[in-house]
């Protein structure tokens, strides 16, 4: 919906209503359920967070409602064969694209053979699920 007195818009506006143009649109083709890509295992992760789930976005899953220091908080959960150099990595990327100062590293799996060269950072704060607390406590 546009509001415009200018002759030259509104003869426009009829122009390309009158002058459809049908694009190639990969949402419409597709359909909005091929996007979503939402992990449910991780998701269960981050219950009783006040958050937006993110979709289609390979290093983050999720984004708090809240902010710190006036920029997004982006959450992302290891996958179960992913490294924790490599979901770190990620989430790095995906959080500076976004100005974040902080974001969270949910770890679910910390075997020797996934943890790889994990270089702390000072953007990213890593937290053990409570599964793997327990279990490295037991």
């Amino acid at each position: 919906m546009g509001i415009d007195i200018s002759s030259d818009a509104i003869e426009l506006t009829h122009c390309r209503l009158n002058d459809l143009i049908k694009t190639e649109s990969a949402l419409l083709k597709n359909g909005r359920c091929s996007y979503l890509n939402d992990n449910e295992k991780s998701l269960a992760l981050l219950v009783g967070l006040d958050i937006v789930v993110v979709h289609r976005n390979a290093g983050i899953d999720a984004i708090l409602k809240r902010n710190y220091l006036s920029k997004p908080v982006p959450i992302r959960v290891q996958r179960e064969n992913e490294s924790v150099a490599d979901a770190m990595t990620k989430l790095t990327i995906a959080a500076q694209k976004k100005g974040a100062k902080i974001a969270f590293l949910i770890v679910i799996n910390e075997t020797e053979d996934l943890v790889g060269d994990c270089d702390s950072n000072d953007l990213i704060q890593i937290i053990h699920s409570t599964a793997l607390s327990v279990n490295k406590f037991i």
